[in-house]
């Protein structure tokens, strides 16, 4: 039998439950901004869906984070 060489967990909301307003929240408060602006950013524009997939990495997705909000959490 063969090894895998990896194991991929789909953490969200299928091993663990994750609330995308309270991650906005908590994010909103981090950088000082409103809700709203975090949650058109990341959930209703494509920044959540570039990060996730792979297009950007973590330095980006908050490099981007930081220059379409003006904050610097």
């Amino acid at each position: 039998m063969r090894k895998p060489s990896f194991l991929y967990f789909d953490l969200g909301n299928v091993l663990l439950m994750f609330d995308h307003h309270r991650g906005a929240a908590q994010m909103a408060e981090v950088a000082g901004i409103p809700v709203e602006q975090v949650w058109e950013l990341v959930f209703q524009g494509d920044l959540q869906k570039r990060v996730e997939c792979g297009a950007i990495s973590s330095q980006e997705f908050f490099d981007e984070f930081c220059q379409q909000t003006n904050s610097q959490p």
